[in-house]
């Protein structure tokens, strides 16, 4: 059997020169620009998400269930933009308790399998090639006006689309749907933006913003005291402030263009299916106590039931949000006669346990745990180099300053 830990092993790949993590309901990737944590956070999408996506369906009689998964892989990793950093040195090996990916000689391809995700993904298959051909024969029975033919086949395709629906229930309750919030969302609320991604993991997030907008007409924009507002008729977002004043969203802060999208993808997400949401830098033109709340939100919806959340940051507000919300679970659990007091600085909804989270700092080719156990928080010391860097100057000048007084 497969360890119970959920892990992602990756050596020389792009900017990653060696990284071991250990992923938790909450992992969050710090570092500088360039540092490797977009592809870190990336390959968690690809293969924590593993996907039944295929169009070539009729190919499933000659084909094993593992490489319809490998060819899906690979096209991922080509969508994502991260091929280029796939050859024969490199590595990357994911696994959890289902099921195993990793790379070899450039490819990268499923490993062991849970017996019970292995023969769903067969059916899965099996069901979609029936489904076609069900389809194929139904269209020819009514070209030879064979219409009683037809209604016999339109009702077999019937019983298999229902079973087809069933079984990818079944899939989707064992595999995570990721959901990937890229840096780039702020592009979809400028009217302006009329570019498409084709066939990457951008144009994917555009086309589900643009679908979900039109779920409900009208939501407030969390946290501030404003709604935003879709009219599908004329294809315009507007923001509504609090004395009813309209404005096109295109016009609103960067802030709100930033929060907009990253809050419709994850308040539609199917509740009955497991998510793993991925958000690059949650931060994104926020004021530090805007962050503040923006973490305790993601806390809360984000990370209910087996959902997982990952971060990618550069703020150090993300952290220091976080560890509030740690700290507030361990003085809960230790002194549970606390719970009233600590409940009004941190309301339970945002609290999340140690054991939950970890953290690592991404830079030069590693990435470093920065988890403090016996304090059991984000070890936020682990980054002083830049404010030790800082001070250092601060001092020099100073010194300087008053050398000249002297």
């Amino acid at each position: 059997m497969l360890m119970a830990t959920e892990r992602l092993i990756v050596k020389n790949f792009g900017p990653i020169r060696e990284a071991d993590l250990d992923l938790r309901k909450v992992t969050v990737l710090i570092g500088e620009q360039a540092s490797g944590k977009s592809v870190l956070a990336k390959l968690v999408a690809i293969l924590r998400g593993l996907k039944i996506e295929n169009d070539n369906y009729e190919t499933y009689p000659t084909k094993r269930t593992d490489s319809i998964f490998n060819f899906i892989l690979n096209d991922q990793i080509e969508d994502f933009g991260l091929s280029n950093f796939v050859d024969k040195n490199s590595y990357v090996s994911y696994q959890n308790e289902k099921f195993e990916v990793h790379s070899e000689n450039g490819k990268f391809k499923v490993g062991q399998m849970d017996d019970d995700l292995k023969n769903i993904a067969t059916e899965i298959l099996r069901l979609e090639y029936e489904n076609r051909k069900n389809q194929e024969e139904e269209e020819e029975a009514f070209m030879k006006n064979e219409h009683e033919e037809a209604a016999t086949i339109n009702i077999r395709k019937a019983i298999v689309q229902k079973n087809l629906v069933k079984r990818r229930l079944e899939f989707s309750k064992i595999t995570f749907e990721p959901l990937y919030i890229p840096t780039e969302r702020i592009a979809f609320c400028l009217a302006s933006f009329d570019v498409e991604f084709h066939g990457n993991y951008l144009n994917r997030f555009q086309t589900l913003f643009q679908e979900k907008r039109r779920l409900k007409k009208r939501r407030r924009i969390f946290p501030f005291d404003m709604d935003y507002e879709f009219d599908e008729e004329n294809l315009e977002e507007f923001v509504i402030l609090k004395n009813g004043k309209k404005m096109p969203l295109s016009t609103s802060s960067s802030g709100i263009q930033c929060l907009v999208p990253l809050q419709i993808v994850i308040e539609t997400a199917n509740p009955i299916l497991k998510h793993l949401f991925i958000i690059e830098e949650p931060e994104l033109n926020l004021y530090p106590t805007t962050q503040k709340k923006l973490v305790e939100y993601l806390i809360e919806k984000c990370t209910q039931g087996d959902n997982r959340l990952i971060i990618t940051t550069h703020s150090p507000y993300i952290l220091t949000a976080l560890n509030n919300c740690i700290q507030a679970k361990n003085v809960v659990d230790l002194y549970p006669d606390t719970a009233a007091e600590v409940n009004k600085l941190v309301p339970p909804q945002y609290q999340i346990g140690y054991q939950d989270v970890m953290a690592y700092y991404v830079g030069g080719g590693t990435a470093k745990p920065i988890m403090n156990e016996e304090f059991q928080m984000i070890d936020a010391n682990a980054l002083d180099d830049v404010s030790n860097e800082l001070g250092r100057i601060f001092d020099s000048l100073l010194d300087l300053k008053y050398q000249h007084q002297e």
